[in-house]
């Protein structure tokens, strides 16, 4: 059943009649035109149909590009320092639209959207687990893993700096028009490294030092340092951005759970012990597309309205006033957590064997 709201005439909107009945679903997409804005919706499976779907999922097919892959064949162990795990948690995105077709009024759509139901004490939970099943992949491959134990007592580890309470949060536009902001949590056996994950300026200079003196560990392990960092996605936004000669601009919305293609794995190693901030060699496993599941795990549902006053913005027009009306939805997703969890399992388990696949291709030579 698709919900619709039609676009209405001036006389009701002057009244100050709502002009969206998106009430809850799997997706809605608003349209800036020559009327006030309109939404629809599409009612797909609501939480009692999901909360009856399997709570196992098979991993997910995940397919790396790989850098510099011949990095990892020259020392025998993995040393695993940091594991995080990015679980985005809130989204917005801004279309407008102005010139022809506005009619003296320009348009435009924003979407707020957050991630509910979900404990944090839940991702942390699912942040161990996605590290120790990379480490026992690592070890069902017949790779030595060497214990934080042993990298915590080399001499460099005093100089690596870890992110405080092993937790940050941030927010940035890495989607296209869309900013999405997230949480991001540490393994408790393998922390995270202070600039090492979505940071940029002193962030990122933090992590040189850091990084030099993880990989001395290495060298003195005899280890090649692997990091994976995989994040986590629950809604796909799409947005035409601002038209400036034009009077037609969109905004669509719908839950997704899938691998964000930031997600990325991180590995290095030096040939010798050096000091300061001289790093080593290293190279990258990326995911430049992504990964969509396409599989459900809650709703999308509308609860608040803070719209522009479409009677004031008609009178503005009527006498010859220019100004943008902007349609303000705030949207939750309402996540079922047995399912969610469900989906990260198979995120991270499908992640973290693409990672060993690809160790065990560069050391045989493929």
């Amino acid at each position: 059943m698709k919900i619709r709201a039609l676009a209405l005439p001036a006389l009701l909107l002057a009244g100050g009649i709502s002009v969206s009945a998106f009430a809850e679903g799997q997706k809605v997409e608003s349209l800036t035109a020559g009327s006030y804005s309109v939404s629809e919706g599409e009612k797909g499976m609501g939480l009692d149909q999901i909360r009856a779907l399997p709570t196992e999922v098979a991993p997910f097919p995940v397919d790396f590009k790989v850098t510099n892959g011949k990095y990892l064949k020259v020392r025998p162990k993995i040393l695993v320092p940091s594991y995080g795990v990015a679980y985005i948690v809130s989204a917005e995105a801004r279309a407008s639209g102005a010139g022809f077709g506005s009619a003296n009024v320009n348009r435009a759509i924003r979407y707020n959207t957050g991630l509910v139901g979900i404990d944090e004490a839940l991702m942390k939970q699912w942040t161990n687990e996605a590290h120790a099943d990379f480490v026992d992949r690592l070890t069902k491959a017949g790779f030595e893993v060497v214990p934080i134990e042993a990298m915590r007592a080399d001499a460099d580890y005093g100089r690596i700096k870890l992110v405080e309470g092993n937790r940050s949060q941030n927010a940035q536009i890495i989607d296209g028009r869309a900013k999405k902001g997230w949480i991001l949590l540490g393994a408790d056996k393998a922390p995270l490294i202070k600039g090492q994950f979505l940071e940029t300026g002193f962030g990122m200079m933090a992590a040189i030092s850091s990084m030099s003196a993880v990989q001395n560990t290495g060298v003195d392990l005899d280890a090649t340092t692997v990091h994976p960092l995989l994040v986590l996605d629950y809604i796909g936004i799409e947005s035409s951005g601002k038209k400036m000669f034009s009077g037609r601009a969109n905004i669509s919305a719908e839950t997704d759970f899938a691998i964000h293609p930031v997600s990325k794995t991180d590995f290095a190693y030096k040939a010798v012990r050096m000091g300061g901030a001289a790093g080593g060699f290293g190279g990258s496993f990326t995911l430049p597309d992504g990964y969509s599941s396409g599989e459900p795990f809650g709703i999308l549902r509308e609860v608040d309205d803070k719209s522009d006053s479409v009677a004031l913005h008609t009178a503005m027009a009527l006498i010859g006033l220019s100004n943008t009306f902007t349609q303000r939805k705030v949207l939750a997703v309402e996540a079922v957590p047995e399912r969610y969890g469900a989906l990260v399992k198979a995120a991270y388990q499908g992640y973290n064997q693409a990672i060993v696949d690809g160790i065990v291709k560069a050391r045989s030579g493929g």
